[in-house]
């Protein structure tokens, strides 16, 4: 008896035990906090068939719960669960379109506890874009374009650059990964790029995003390019980007001179330039109504901006527009540092005073200071002498890790877009000029592939976009 009463009495202080950490782990459990909602999520095709889902890490996580939605159910169904931050589902119809949502989850002593799921991302599985297009000039007229075969393709379209409409026409349709363009205009440079494509139950044709363009290795008869463009452009190191990139695809030497858009647009005028890239849009359209450039092809642009010093003795950052700043920095005597040298910048900056109803004179305001230098040398003047300027905002954030406390005080304003244009020089007003590769330079820059360089450079390096595109 004693025996059967104390197994009774092992058994009930266990089974309090156990009860005990049951509830311990289910407290621990719902005591801690759930994982936040993923972010940046994405969903891409990733083949005909295929599409990858991708989010940024969550913090706490242990895993996540990827989510389809099922039109026959009309809700979200469990797809995968995954440790990784991407999945890709397989098995698709092409031309289909599929929503997903994704779900941080954290495990706390063998429980999962979940997040709210993210916002709904859907995308369509389509044919991969084609690569390896290759183009080699068979003849004077003609080149030979080939590239890697792409799976689930039933065929493929050869797109041509045009350089009237600045736009890629459709040329060709082939079932086989090559094609062979006659007729071509000897010297001329041509630019291709490729899409895939597959037919679906429904009768639709489902297109690739385009390749990467290509042009034929050309021997051109004049394989320099004289390229004069703006100080702005050059210290914001995208030139030192697209060069080599224009070169690669062309065979050019493209030589580059900087100088403020004045300066630039001069060159051109002495028949010492092949092709401008400038931001000077009076200056720009009086240079082709004197018939020196053939047209003004505007394609990016990106913001002026006041900056000055971070204690901001004129009371700029509280201006109400660039016209009001300006305004405050005359009354306060504030040293203000003009680039002085007829560029792009400089004359935003003189339209700016005009219409703030002032027009400081440096002989006889000691604060207005001409420089007559570039944007480089003009910033790291006002850094030195806790000056403001105005600047564009590409090449401050270029130099920004050099300055002191030289900050952007007001940007966006409506007299702060600073436009950017490509002007092939007229060959019938100087001689020597290298008219076909001016223009062969224009057509490569306003190609989408480059574009797309241009829309992305600054992101990686300064955290955000240097360059937009009109």
């Amino acid at each position: 008896m004693k025996k059967t009463a104390k197994s009774l009495f092992t058994l009930f202080a266990a089974a309090i035990i156990l009860m005990s950490s049951v509830q311990v782990s289910l407290l621990s459990a719902f005591a801690a906090n759930p994982p936040a909602v993923p972010q940046n999520v994405t969903a891409v095709s990733a083949s005909y068939n295929s599409i990858k889902i991708s989010w940024s890490p969550v913090d706490s996580a242990s895993g996540y719960v990827v989510y389809r939605y099922s039109s026959l159910f009309k809700q979200f169904i469990r797809l995968a669960v995954t440790k990784s931050t991407s999945f890709t589902n397989t098995l698709l119809m092409t031309g289909n379109t599929y929503s997903y949502k994704a779900r941080a989850y954290t495990t706390v002593n063998g429980s999962n506890l979940y997040g709210t799921p993210s916002a709904a991302v859907s995308a369509q599985p389509v044919p991969s874009a084609p690569v390896n297009l290759k183009a080699v000039l068979l003849t004077p007229t003609s080149t030979k374009l080939t590239w890697s075969s792409v799976s689930g393709a039933n065929g493929y379209v050869v797109y041509r650059f045009n350089s009237t409409s600045k736009a890629f026409d459709n040329i060709k349709t082939v079932t086989s990964a090559s094609f062979t363009n006659t007729g071509l205009t000897s010297g001329k440079t041509y630019f291709y790029v490729i899409k895939a494509y597959q037919w679906i139950i429904s009768g639709k044709t489902i297109y690739s995003s385009p390749s990467a363009a290509v042009s034929a290795p050309f021997t051109h008869s004049n394989n320099v390019i004289r390229c004069s463009t703006t100080t702005s452009v050059n210290d914001s190191g995208l030139m030192s980007v697209l060069e080599p990139l224009f070169e690669k695809a062309t065979g050019y030497d493209l030589q580059i001179t900087s100088n403020g858009s004045g300066a630039a647009i001069a060159l051109g005028r002495t028949g010492n330039a092949d092709v401008l890239l400038v931001h000077s849009p009076a200056d720009e359209a009086k240079f082709v109504s004197d018939g020196y450039g053939i047209a003004r092809i505007s394609f990016m642009y990106n913001f002026f901006v006041i900056a000055g010093p971070a204690e901001d003795p004129a009371g700029v950052k509280s201006a109400s527009s660039a016209v009001t700043a300006f305004q405050d920095i005359a009354s306060t005597r504030s040293t203000f540092i003009s680039r002085g040298d007829a560029s792009g910048t400089n004359k935003a900056e003189l339209n700016i005073w005009k219409a703030a109803g002032l027009n400081p004179n440096p002989s006889t305001n000691s604060w207005y200071i001409s420089a007559g230098q570039g944007m480089g040398a003009c910033l790291t003047m006002a850094d030195q002498m806790s000056a403001y300027l105005l600047t564009d905002t590409a090449t401050y954030l270029s130099m920004k890790s050099g300055f002191g406390d030289l900050k952007i005080l007001i940007d966006r304003d409506d007299y702060m877009k600073n436009t950017y244009s490509l002007i092939a020089c007229n060959p019938a007003k100087n001689t020597g000029l290298n008219f076909s590769g001016a223009n062969d330079f224009i057509d490569w820059m306003t190609l989408p592939s480059t574009l797309a360089v241009i829309a992305d450079y600054g992101k990686a390096q300064y955290g955000q976009q240097l360059f937009f595109l009109l």
